[in-house]
């Protein structure tokens, strides 16, 4: 039957994985796209009988699409990539999706958010800290101070306010 491979392509480029009970009007697609009535599949479990199915599903869809896992090399050039990015915005969550991006353009695989949003946070806790070193370098000690205490005061004030 087509359907399933049909489906492993849409379900393993990861477009799926909110979902446990895969969507009928999905199913009516793609049964229609290849000619034959969908499947009536209760979950995504039941698309895979043995434990190795979703895993060589999985390489399939990789191969056929041409999508490799990157190199510590290639990581390396994305947290260059993403730290320019953070120049213009410090939005974590638009840094992903340039992140996301930058992996799709080159057919690499994407990895988990978690992994996506450790990059992202260092790469603007990089620009951040490059950012205060050019603080200091340019600014005088004693206005430097001067700026630190100020801030201090404030934070003060405001978190007095906020108790009362």
């Amino acid at each position: 039957m087509k359907t399933p491979g049909q489906l492993c392509v849409v379900i393993n480029s990861g477009r799926l994985n909110t979902f446990k009970v895969l969507p009928r009007n999905l199913l009516k697609i793609v049964g229609d796209q290849v000619g034959q009535a969908p499947p009536s599949i209760a979950s995504l479990r039941s698309l895979y009988t043995r434990p190795n199915t979703r895993r060589e599903h999985q390489v399939w869809v990789m191969e056929w699409l041409g999508i490799q896992s990157h190199s510590k090399r290639q990581e390396r050039m994305l947290l260059a990539a993403i730290r320019e990015a953070a120049k213009g915005t410090a939005s974590v969550d638009r840094l992903i999706a340039i992140a996301r991006q930058w992996l799709f353009d080159k057919l690499l695989l994407v990895p988990a958010e978690s992994t996506l949003r450790d990059i992202c946070i260092r790469a603007v806790s990089d620009n951040e800290a490059a950012m205060y070193e050019a603080i200091c370098k340019a600014v005088p000690s004693g206005q430097l101070a001067a700026w630190t205490d100020a801030m201090f005061e404030l934070s003060r004030v405001v978190l007095l306010a906020i108790d009362s």
